[in-house]
């Protein structure tokens, strides 16, 4: 082999190279940005989970707080004030 075949042939595989660069740099560009999404869905659907899971904590914790201080005749039973009749 001559010099000039070698260095041709160095020339293309430098090019094959690079292609096989730029190739890779934009398919790991597109997997980063699938796997940002991906991640925010997941975030956004666990933070909503979270926000309903205590909604309802909150909401049967006054709810249970609230059927506690009337009888059964929905009247008011132990209040602080007390009512005074003439």
């Amino acid at each position: 082999m001559n010099r000039g075949e070698h260095l041709e042939e160095l020339n293309e595989r430098s090019e094959n190279l690079a292609n096989s660069s730029e190739t890779f740099k934009n398919r790991s560009k597109d997997v980063r940005m699938k796997m940002f999404w991906q991640d925010g869905k997941t975030r956004m659907l666990l933070g909503g989970v979270l926000l309903i899971v205590i909604a309802l904590i909150i909401g049967l914790s006054v709810w249970a707080s609230g059927t506690h201080n009337t009888n059964n005749n929905g009247e008011q039973l132990g209040s602080a004030v007390p009512t005074t009749t003439k």
